[in-house]
């Protein structure tokens, strides 16, 4: 007897009513609102979107989808906005940072990377450099004249140019002009951009200069009466001397 009380009881455990009693009949419950499948349920939303607003409510708080309390969607509360918001799939705003572009018409600030001092400069520098420029068109296109003068003071006759002259003056004077041009333009887009630009007149002053003394030696060649005077080989005056 006591071997047969510590025995397992092997027999197996009713599933499906089998071991129910006889003449025992399943009738369903008296809620048939409950079981009523005439109507269908609302289908839980997938993929964030938006279920039919009036299957929901017919469906009652009883008929909620199978995922509506689980940890990866959060409890269905339609009071609480924020977890609605989740659970109908849409993210809130500001979850992701988004990299903050210049809007249309602005440009980023640039670095200021000059001194005070560098406009003061360059400006000064472009005003003299405007004057300068001014004078030495007027003395290189006033040449032919100042060597007329200098052959009077000589006695060296009448100067004659030659042909070349006057294409080489003109040349010269529009050769210093544009230098003066460009270098104006070139400083006043480095000021914009704040960057130094003092030197760019400095260097316009010299590349002016030595075009300057180049087109006033190309016109003095052209008369070599007055270079042998200068190199030390005195011509024959054309005119009578004074007693």
């Amino acid at each position: 007897m006591a071997d047969d009380e510590q025995r397992p009881d092997e027999r197996p455990r009713p599933k499906y009513g089998e071991l129910a009693p006889e003449g025992w009949v399943w009738h369903p419950p008296a809620d048939a609102n409950r079981l009523d499948t005439t109507h269908p349920t609302a289908e839980p939303d997938r993929y964030g979107e938006h279920g039919d607003a009036g299957q929901r409510t017919a469906a009652g708080p009883d008929q909620r989808a199978p995922h509506a309390d689980s940890p990866w969607f959060g409890p269905q509360n339609p009071q609480n906005p924020q977890n609605q918001q989740h659970s109908q799939g849409q993210h809130p705003q500001n979850l992701y940072p988004h990299p903050q572009h210049p809007q249309n018409g602005q440009s980023p600030q640039l670095r200021s990377d000059a001194p005070r001092w560098n406009m003061t400069v360059t400006v000064v520098l472009i005003v003299f450099g405007f004057f300068g420029a001014t004078n030495s068109i007027g003395g290189l296109l006033s040449l032919p004249t100042a060597m007329q003068l200098m052959h009077t003071n000589e006695n060296l006759g009448d100067y004659t140019p030659a042909g070349s002259v006057q294409g080489t003056l003109i040349a010269g004077a529009i050769t210093v002009g544009l230098i003066w041009a460009i270098s104006t333009g070139l400083s006043v887009w480095l000021l914009v951009k704040r960057r130094m630009a003092f030197y760019i007149p400095l260097i316009a002053g010299v590349v002016a200069l030595i075009a300057l003394l180049g087109f006033m030696s190309a016109v003095l060649l052209t008369d070599p009466v007055l270079i042998d005077f200068y190199s030390g080989l005195t011509p024959t005056p054309s005119g009578t001397p004074t007693p």
